[in-house]
C-alpha cells in the first residue's frame, strides 16, 4: 500500500514557538492515505487489453510501484481505439508519481469526461492540483469527491488542508471535524482538528484532540510534541515539560523537541538549561533558523551581545532575504551601545522590509530616535 504526502516539512509541524516571529513556514508532514482503489479496479476490468499490453499489466506494475513500466503500459493504451476512464486515470496517476503534475491534470481530467461520477478522479486531480499549490481548484475537486462519496474521509482530510493554506480556518476545522464523523478511528482527523482549535488559539481544545490523537496513536512524536505547546500556552508549564521531555526521550533527534524545552526553560530563567537545548536544537539541525534566533535572543537578554550578533549575522549570511535577521542586528547593537551600527542597520532594514513585516513599525520608530541622536 503506498502513502500520498500531500505536504512535508517536519521543521514546522509542531509549530514550535519561536520568540522572534508568530508566524510560521508552510509545510506539515501529513499522509493522504488514498488506498485499496488499486485492487478494485484490477478485479473490474480484467478483461481490458490489447495484442501488446494489458490493462491487467499496468495495473500490477502500477501496484507494484513499478511506475515507469506502468506508465509506459498506459500511455500505450490510451492511444488505442476507445480508451477508458480507467486508463487515463491510471496513467495520470503514474504521472503525478513521476511530479508531471501538469500532464497529470491533463489526464485526469479526460478520465473526468469519460465519466463524470469518477470520483477518484477527481480526488488525485485534487490531490495534483495541491501539488501545484492551485488550493482552489483543489478545494473545488475535493469538494467535488465529497459529493460523489460522502463517507470519504480522505476527502474531508485533504479539503481541510487546502482551506488552511487558503486562510480559511473556520472552514478547515469543520472539515477536519467532519474527516472524523466519517471515521473516528482515523488519527490524522484528530490530529488537523488539533492543529486547527490551535491556530484559533483554542489550546485547550487543541490539547484534548491531541489526546484522542495519542490514543490512537501512543507514539505520534508531533502530537507528543504539540500537546507540550498548548500545555505551554495554558501555563501548564510542568506538564508541558513532561510531554517536552517525553518527546525527547522516544525521539532523541528530533531538534524541534529541544527548541521548545529551551524555549520553556528560557521562560522559566533556566538560562543554562535553555542554552543546551538550543545548543543540541542547532547540532541536530543546523539549518533551522529558529533555535539559532531564539539562542541569539538568550544571549541577547543576558547582554553577550558579541555572541548574540555573531549568531545574527550568521543566519543572515546563510539567508540574505531573511530581513529580520538584519532587525535584530540593529537591536542588539543599540543595545551594546554602538548607535552608529545600529542607525544603518535600521535604515536598511526599513528599505527591504515588507510592509506587512511585525517589526518595520518598532524598527521605523527606533531608527528616527537615533537620527536625532545622531544628527542625521
Amino acid at each position: 500500500m503506498k502513502k500520498f504526502l500531500l505536504f512535508i516539512a517536519t521543521v514546522f509541524l509542531a509549530y514550535a514557538t519561536a520568540y522572534y516571529t508568530k508566524g510560521k513556514e508552510k509545510g506539515y508532514e501529513m499522509f493522504s492515505l488514498k488506498l485499496n482503489l488499486d485492487s478494485l479496479f484490477n478485479q473490474t476490468f480484467e478483461s481490458i487489453s490489447t495484442s501488446d499490453y494489458t490493462y491487467t499489466e499496468g495495473v500490477d506494475a502500477f501496484v507494484a510501484g513499478n511506475y515507469s513500466q506502468a506508465s509506459e503500459i498506459f500511455n500505450y493504451l490510451v492511444l488505442q481505439p476507445s480508451p477508458t476512464a480507467e486508463m487515463y486515470y491510471y496513467l495520470g496517476r503514474c504521472q503525478t508519481n513521476a511530479e508531471q503534475n501538469q500532464d497529470a491534470v491533463l489526464n485526469f481530467e479526460k478520465a473526468i469526461n469519460l465519466n463524470q461520477n469518477y470520483q477518484e478522479a477527481y480526488f488525485y486531480r485534487g490531490f495534483t492540483y495541491y501539488n501545484l499549490e492551485d488550493y482552489d481548484k483543489a478545494t473545488a475537486d475535493f469538494s467535488q469527491a465529497i459529493i460523489l462519496n460522502p463517507l470519504d474521509k480522505y476527502s474531508y482530510y485533504n479539503l481541510s488542508l487546502c482551506q488552511e493554506n487558503k486562510g480559511q480556518y473556520d472552514e478547515a476545522l469543520q472539515s477536519a471535524l467532519q474527516t472524523i464523523e466519517a471515521d473516528s478511528t482515523y488519527a490524522y482527523g484528530y490530529y488537523q482538528t488539533a492543529r486547527m482549535y490551535f491556530e484559533k488559539q483554542n489550546y485547550l481544545k487543541a490539547y484534548q484532540y491531541y489526546q484522542k490523537n495519542l490514543k490512537l496513536e501512543p507514539n505520534d512524536q508531533y502530537a507528543l510534541l504539540n500537546s507540550g505547546m498548548c500545555l505551554n500556552k495554558l501555563g501548564r508549564q510542568s506538564e508541558a515539560l513532561d510531554f517536552y521531555n517525553r518527546t525527547i526521550e522516544q525521539y532523541p533527534g528530533y531538534a524541534l523537541a529541544y527548541n521548545n524545552r529551551g524555549y520553556l526553560y528560557e521562560s522559566q530563567k533556566k538560562y543554562d538549561l535553555a542554552e543546551t537545548d538550543y545548543l543540541k536544537a542547532i547540532e541536530l539541525d543546523a539549518s533551522n533558523t529558529m533555535p539559532n534566533y531564539n539562542l541569539a535572543h538568550l544571549y541577547s537578554a543576558q547582554k553577550k551581545y558579541a555572541n548574540a550578533l555573531d549568531i545574527y549575522e550568521n543566519i543572515l549570511k546563510s539567508d540574505t532575504s531573511d530581513v529580520n535577521a538584519i532587525y535584530f542586528i540593529a537591536v542588539c547593537n543599540e543595545d551594546a551601545g554602538i548607535t552608529s551600527d545600529a542607525y544603518t542597520k535600521y535604515k536598511e532594514f526599513i528599505e527591504k522590509a515588507e510592509k506587512s513585516n511585525a517589526n518595520l513599525p518598532d524598527a521605523e520608530k527606533r531608527f528616527f530616535h537615533l537620527k536625532k541622536i545622531l544628527n542625521k
